[in-house]
């Protein structure tokens, strides 16, 4: 269930949890992959909106925004190190969070098509782990629109 659907008292509270154990320099993401696993359906605004506030909580702003490794590294997935994204793939995107062209495979992601997103015009996916079904967050048909010249440029992951 979504944190999103719990009273707002038990939802804060579990958010100062998370906090806590943070400032005690405990990694522990089990708030944040229990709210965002995949359901049946698509994810409701409200749970989108909740996993973006733990984001923040668990990393205090998007760690890997600015973070550049080599060409040969790859991104896993935070719950099962599935391999996700391809260092090489990643651009200096529009948004807060990290932009990359493309999975590093086709089997790494399984993505679900959500028309009308936000007002987007462009089509949108959903994306989540093929491993574990963790949410990691969207594609957008709008990569050249959005500035990434690279010639291979299309989605914006």
């Amino acid at each position: 269930m979504s944190l999103a659907h719990l009273p707002r008292r038990k939802k804060w509270a579990k958010y100062e949890e998370l906090c806590r154990k943070f400032d005690e320099g405990v990694d522990d993401r089990s708030v944040y992959f229990a709210a965002s696993v995949r359901t049946s359906e698509r994810m409701a605004q409200a749970v989108e909106d909740d996993l973006e506030l733990l984001s923040d909580v668990v990393t205090w702003g998007e760690t890997y925004r600015h973070h550049w490794p080599s060409a040969s590294g790859v991104y896993e997935c935070a719950r099962c190190s599935n391999p996700i994204y391809a260092a090489s793939s990643k651009w200096n995107g529009p948004c807060v969070w990290p932009s990359f062209r493309s999975a590093v495979s086709e089997s790494s992601l399984d993505y679900q098509d959500v028309p009308g997103y936000n007002g987007y015009t462009c089509r949108m996916d959903e994306l989540y782990c093929r491993g574990c079904s963790l949410f990691i967050g969207h594609r957008f048909e709008d990569g050249r629109e959005k500035g990434d010249v690279h010639p291979e440029a299309h989605w914006r992951h």
